[in-house]
């Protein structure tokens, strides 16, 4: 039972990396957007949260 719930566990940390993934994918595309329509403050506020993002996903690892 336990190898059972750790395995759910290990499923479910892996599908929200993956979901992490897509966000910051997402928010890269919008970054690059803004910054194209020279709404540099937008890109830059995006740019950290991308970092900030990239950061959790790391220490995750």
């Amino acid at each position: 039972m336990q190898e059972e719930e750790r395995l759910e566990e290990r499923l479910e940390l892996h599908a929200k990396d993956i979901e992490l993934k897509d966000i910051i994918a997402q928010l890269e595309k919008e970054m690059f957007i803004a910054a194209k329509n020279l709404q540099f403050e937008k890109a830059a506020q995006i740019r950290d949260k991308v970092i900030e993002l990239k950061k959790v996903l790391k220490e995750k690892k």
